[in-house]
């Protein structure tokens, strides 16, 4: 199992402007910023369903999610 624990909010931007510059490459600066707050959200709430279950399957489908709406 992986260990989430140290995912804390300090770790918001940096993994934002990681998610961000990879959809920029996919879909231009306007729309890559916006597609990469609701994809934090996305793994935000994934990471906190994770703590509630043990388990890490919920990150697990959070990253297939992103990858299937950008067609990876």
């Amino acid at each position: 199992m992986i260990d989430i624990t140290p995912i804390t909010c300090n770790d918001y931007p940096q993994l934002a402007e990681m998610v961000g510059e990879l959809l920029t490459d996919l879909y231009g600066h306007l729309k890559a910023k916006e597609l990469s707050n609701d994809y934090m959200v996305a793994f935000i709430g994934a990471v906190a369903m994770a703590e509630i279950y043990h388990d890490i399957w919920p990150v697990e489908h959070a990253i297939q999610s992103v990858r299937r709406a950008i067609g990876k």
